[in-house]
């Protein structure tokens, strides 16, 4: 959608006179090819009719703040969401103003609510690898910083010499731990018998232990930290750094980080003068950003399981031929292929509801 988002804030940007007429026709046949390279038909988009209707509903109104706000000549508007994202970054549009100065911006549309926004996933290992090594581009990939060439942070021995060689070698236990979970989750749920065949409630104890288990861990690593570093790493995992500016809505609601002073001025605290501070809340932790004694923001990261179809969601009597699997299984029964994909996973989730810069329409 970020295509059709696009080509809707340049058509706008056509009728205010600040665009070239049809400008924006490119960007709506990249929208369209993007949907039948990934052979997407009509009615699989008629499923989530929210995300084109919350983009009518509020993207023009968001063009109408930026001319308001930037008193420009000219707008124009690209998405560059693959290109960010392949280089690490979390930019999905760039604004174009007076074909001088380029503001990015990241784009959230949420079908349901965006007072919880999610912002940055990721494994238990990646997100410990966050906050001790710079990003490089790519999933899971990270800056060595003895060398300055490019490494995977699944590679467990060159994080180890890495963290050797530099001084930290003090945090290997804390990746060793995560490597442990890693092998547990693996035997438990991918090779064992016992799991053959998922059972729900046993399969969320489980999940609880290792979520429990993995919060620990990364806990115990940050507190090794400097608190200005973790306060840093915080700060751009949740796109607060000042690199690109934000825009989000859902249904009814709506904000961005350069013409609602609310969010701007939250911005500003948040990078500014505020402390943070952080614990361990059940399977999660909780980061809470504080000026003095009033709480600006708090985030969220829970650490669970991801099943990544792990087992047969369908429901069927006997059993049935699956061809990515090259076998016959029940309902219920593990995918052996699939499986393998089973692993640990965090979300990052900013509470913008309580940070008070949401707009109700």
């Amino acid at each position: 959608m970020e295509h059709y988002a696009v080509g809707v804030m340049q058509q706008h940007a056509e009728r205010l006179g600040l665009a070239k007429a049809g400008s924006s026709r490119s960007h709506f046949q990249d929208y369209k090819k993007h949907l039948q390279d990934r052979g997407v038909t009509a009615s699989q988009l008629a499923d989530y009719p929210e995300y084109q209707s919350n983009a009518d509903k509020h993207l023009a109104i968001f063009v109408d703040r930026l001319a308001e706000s930037l008193s420009p000549s000219r707008l124009q508007f690209q998405c560059v969401e693959t290109e960010a994202r392949n280089a690490g970054r979390k930019e999905d549009f760039l604004v174009q103003v007076n074909d001088k100065r380029e503001i990015p911006f990241s784009l959230k549309n949420y079908r349901k609510s965006i007072s919880r926004a999610q912002v940055s996933a990721g494994t238990f290992n990646s997100l410990a690898c966050s906050f001790l090594f710079e990003p490089a581009g790519g999933v899971g990939m990270f800056v060595n910083s003895l060398d300055g060439k490019r490494f995977k942070g699944s590679n467990q021995s060159k994080r180890n010499e890495i963290l050797q060689n530099s001084s930290r070698s003090a945090l290997i236990s804390c990746f060793t731990k995560l490597d442990t979970l890693n092998d547990t989750i693996k035997q438990t749920f991918v090779y064992s018998p016992d799991f053959e065949f998922l059972d729900e409630n046993r399969f969320d104890a489980e999940r609880k232990k290792v979520g429990t288990a993995g919060a620990k861990a990364v806990y115990d690593l940050l507190v090794a930290l400097p608190r200005k570093h973790v306060r840093d790493v915080m700060l751009r995992r949740i796109g607060f750094d000042g690199v690109c500016e934000q825009l989000l809505f859902d249904p009814d609601s709506y904000s961005d980080s350069l013409t609602v002073p609310k969010f701007r001025n939250l911005i500003d605290k948040v990078r500014g003068r505020a402390t943070l501070r952080f614990g361990i809340v059940g399977q999660s932790i909780r980061f809470v950003f504080e000026d003095g004694s009033e709480e600006l923001l708090s985030v969220d990261i829970p650490f669970t399981i991801n099943k990544n179809g792990a087992w047969i969601s369908e429901e069927y009597s006997g059993t049935r031929f699956h061809k990515k699997e090259g076998k016959h299984l029940a309902s219920g029964q593990r995918r052996p292929k699939k499986s393998r994909e089973l692993a640990t996973s965090v979300n990052t989730y900013v509470n913008l509801e309580g940070a008070g810069i949401l707009i109700h329409s």
